[in-house]
């Protein structure tokens, strides 16, 4: 295997950075040698003397962490097998001064010395150094002296059962509780429920103000919608309008028309068998409320002409009635997305 040659400049600026003597700041791209400089600076902070015990590393990762203890100890059991010459050329790599015949016995002895050393050489994560603190006192920080962290497996069994008996609680719940679970399922269903908690949780610091703030009031105000639940807009567009009594009279005046205006009036009598069995309680609000949206909507938005110009013609006074009829509700459609948002908000935070 062929050896590596590093520049000149970035040698020296790694033996620089690696000097135990300065206070060092190193700035670099991944894989320029950070983890490097850092081993050689430890490395020869032991050969300075220095306790291991007394040396500190922290990094943000485990892998991190067990990367640079693997090269520090890798390094310090190589030099114990080293000759004389060998082990002299290797401790002048690391940036420290020739070494003495004293030197040598000491370096030769840095692996037994930094493994029997009583907690041994400290290269740890910052959480694990915060868990040791609160460890060490465990009073001035208001935490159980025997506390223990869970790890990633252990977290995601104690989250999943916690939120397993909270929507079992809720299912059980004849109350608010109860309602708000079912109309999150209506909307998410039981596939995307779990996704949508999670989403939630990490918005838990949010949600938290808001459900002590009482969003009854203030989710209507910001989102002004009024006040309306989606029941009471549901109900305004087909008993704020049109009358339903006249849609059969309309009905049989767009069957007298063109084939676009039959089907407009087979829609309207769709419309109104739906309000029919919705008022007997054989059919939703919703599909209700669906059909008779048909007549005034296609599914890319208001339909562009509600009547042919034959019928237009015959009845101008009906034109004009439909088409304040379709602006109504449209003005309604966007109060019943309001309410939805609001009710849909309302239960999540429940």
């Amino acid at each position: 295997m062929s050896r590596i040659v590093v520049p000149e400049l970035l040698r020296a600026a790694q033996l620089k950075a690696s000097d135990p003597a300065s206070s060092i700041w190193v700035s670099a791209n991944a894989g320029s040698g950070k983890t490097h400089v850092l081993t050689q600076r430890v490395i020869r902070l032991l050969l300075k003397g220095v306790p291991p015990a007394k040396i500190l590393c922290l990094t943000f990762t485990k892998a991190a962490a067990a990367q640079m203890a693997t090269r520090v100890f890798d390094t310090l059991a190589t030099w114990t097998n080293l000759d004389d010459a060998a082990l002299r050329e290797a401790v002048r790599e690391t940036g420290a001064p020739s070494p003495s015949r004293t030197d040598l016995l000491l370096a030769r002895r840095l692996f037994t010395r930094t493994v029997e050393t009583p907690g041994g050489l400290k290269i740890q994560t910052i959480h694990a150094f915060c868990e040791r603190l609160l460890h060490l006192f465990p009073f001035e920080a208001n935490v159980p002296a025997r506390f223990e962290v869970a790890d990633d497996v252990r977290q995601a069994t104690l989250l999943a059962g916690a939120k397993r008996d909270a929507i079992a609680e809720a299912h059980r719940s004849t109350g608010a509780l109860g309602a708000a679970l079912s109309r999150i399922a209506e909307e998410v269903g039981s596939a995307s429920i779990d996704k949508l908690i999670g989403e939630a949780m990490r918005a838990r610091a949010p949600a938290l103000r808001w459900s002590l703030a009482d969003p009854q009031d203030r989710l209507p105000a910001l989102l002004g919608g009024g006040g309306l639940s989606v029941e009471a807009v549901e109900r305004d567009m087909i008993d704020g309008g049109i009358a339903p009594a006249e849609w059969p009279e309309i009905a049989a005046f767009f069957a007298t028309g063109s084939t676009n205006d039959q089907k407009r009036s087979a829609k309207l009598g769709i419309a109104l068998q739906a309000y029919t069995d919705y008022g007997a309680e054989r059919s939703s609000r919703t599909h209700a409320v669906a059909t008779y949206l048909a007549v005034f909507f296609t599914k890319d938005g208001p339909a562009k002409a509600l009547m042919t110009k034959g019928l237009a013609a015959r009845r101008p006074d009906l034109l004009a009635e439909l088409i304040t009829e379709q602006a109504r509700l449209v003005d309604l459609l966007e109060a019943r997305k309001t309410a939805e948002t609001i009710e849909r908000t309302q239960a999540l935070l429940a």
